[in-house]
């Protein structure tokens, strides 16, 4: 245990000036990771005095609370002095000191000795506290409002107890109640499908299905076949009535993914269907619907210049979230990443490092050094990277959770001058994405893991490069000759023209040309 003999101790400011700042601004504190790791995500803050010391940091003060509850207490690491860190200041100016004898401190991963001053723009940003030998804490300057923000209920798929996600989960509890039409829009990998499945789960239509569609993968001209159906002789091939994705999730929930990518020639019939809640089936009759349709984009869709229509657009935003990047909630990185973690380390059979490492200092401070380079990362990629970088640590990493070196230095590239990107695939070349595409079966999900990018931007590339194609994209007569030289095997003809088994059976059944039954 660390000795606390020598000291120094700062006065605390009035309560008066600590009660209320007329600055609205605070000082808000996050647990990261803690060796009880059940403390990770909780959180505490004082409202930035007028003058005085605005916060001091130790043992025992402040009191934090939650994750998930209303219990007040400090973070009780015995490595951790007294009086840790105090910090001053307001407005552009402030200063982190660290009393004399007191234990170790790094901000942002440098050894704080005596103190350093910090400006403004650092300090709304936030700083990374490593306090002891496994205490990692960020701290940032915030609006009082979203330290008030107050608990809200749990929602499914919706993991995080930052300001965001607690007004989050009650806009999604509101918005699900009402059985309207939701836009969901936001950076790639932010989230956009677990929204989606909770809007579903908590509202009064859960109990029937949850019909999930990727609009952008969708040729054009099935799209109209596929979303609202076809009725038998509509076309040479269809010999019987077929329901669309409309009709499918009567009684439940519809989700249009990547709708930012819908046809040009789509884009008045779901105008349609959505104003007057009637679709007209291929080749068959006009039929009422009655369900929420909830959409989902990455696209630009407002931006000047954009081709997605404007009265499409407001149709489908009767409701409308907005999701944050992951860099815009830090907050929430030590919890979700303890439950991706968890999840990766679980599939993998192994147990997490955690999980016996209460009596072993040396052992925890190597998790929390993890979370300190997790938290010093950008996020390009949102919350699906950091999913993937957590499965790539359960199978690549050492038990005691150390950083295997080719992703140690992933985790230290520098984020990209000015916003961060919300496309990482953006960087990837035409060669490197061509390389994936052909590597991963021509399949774009699996593209997407791999690069890191939407499933949208894949597509968008896929339509850009000569070399790539959809299976919805290939000529009839080209089609048949393939599948006639691999004596009608599926599988066969997918590898001649390079593209999707999965969509190359899509497309044939959809359009009732002839595939060899088990291929």
């Amino acid at each position: 245990m660390m000795t606390t003999g020598d000291e120094e101790t700062l006065p605390l400011p009035p309560a008066a000036a600590a009660a209320r700042s007329r600055s609205g601004a605070c000082l808000l504190l996050t647990v990261i990771f803690h060796p009880n790791v059940e403390r990770i995500g909780a959180r505490a803050w004082r409202p930035v005095p007028d003058s005085g010391v605005c916060l001091q940091l130790g043992r025992g003060e402040p009191a934090f609370e939650g994750p998930g509850s209303g219990a007040q207490r400090g973070l009780d690491d015995p490595y951790l002095s007294r009086l840790a860190l105090a910090v001053r200041g307001g407005g552009d100016r402030w200063l982190l000191e660290r009393p004399r004898g007191s234990s170790r401190c790094r901000v942002d991963g440098e050894e704080l000795y005596a103190s350093l001053q910090v400006d403004g723009a650092a300090m709304r940003r936030g700083l990374r506290l490593f306090l002891g030998s496994g205490v990692l804490l960020l701290l940032r300057l915030a609006p009082l409002a979203e330290a008030e923000e107050p608990p809200a209920p749990a929602v499914d798929g919706l993991l995080g107890d930052s300001g965001y996600l607690r007004a989050l989960r009650r806009q999604v509890l509101r918005v699900a109640r009402s059985e309207g039409d939701v836009l969901l829009c936001g950076p790639t990998g932010t989230g956009k499908e677990l929204l989606a499945r909770a809007l579903h789960e908590a509202s009064p239509r859960r109990e029937g299905p949850l019909v999930s569609v990727n609009v952008a993968a969708i040729p054009a001209d099935l799209a109209a076949a596929q979303l609202f159906g076809t009725a038998r002789g509509a076309f040479t091939g269809a010999e019987r009535d077929r329901r669309g994705y409309f009709e499918q999730a009567a009684g439940g929930t519809l989700f249009l993914d990547e709708i930012g990518d819908a046809p040009a020639s789509l884009q008045p019939q779901l105008l349609r269907a959505l104003e007057q809640r009637e679709i007209q089936v291929v080749g068959g009759p006009i039929r009422g619907i009655d369900l929420p349709v909830v959409s989902a984009t990455d696209a630009p869709i407002d931006a000047e210049g954009a081709t997605f229509s404007r009265a499409l657009r407001h149709r489908l935003a009767a409701l409308e979230l907005r999701l944050r990047p992951l860099a815009a909630h830090r907050e929430d990185i030590g919890l979700l990443a303890s439950h991706y973690l968890a999840l990766a380390f679980e599939a993998a059979g192994r147990a997490v490092p955690w999980a016996d490492a209460a009596d072993d200092p040396g052992r925890l401070a190597r998790c929390a050094e993890l979370y300190d380079a997790l938290l010093a990362y950008h996020w390009p990629g949102n919350i699906r990277e950091l999913a993937n970088v957590c499965r790539e640590l359960a199978v690549a990493c050492p038990e005691d959770l150390s950083l295997p070196t080719a992703l140690a230095r992933r985790l230290v590239a520098p984020p990209p001058a000015g916003e961060a990107t919300e496309a990482a695939g953006d960087a990837v070349s035409e060669a490197e994405f061509a390389e994936a595409w052909a590597a991963n079966g021509y399949e774009v999900a699996r593209v997407a893991r791999v690069l890191n990018m939407s499933r949208g931007a894949v597509y968008r590339r896929v339509r850009e490069l000569p070399g790539c194609r959809l299976a919805g994209d290939i000529p009839r007569e080209e089609l048949q000759a393939a599948l006639a030289a691999s004596d009608g095997d599926v599988a066969a003809a997918a590898r001649t023209l390079c593209v999707s088994h999965a969509g190359l059976r899509a497309r044939l059944r959809v359009a009732g040309e002839r595939v060899a039954e088990g291929t």
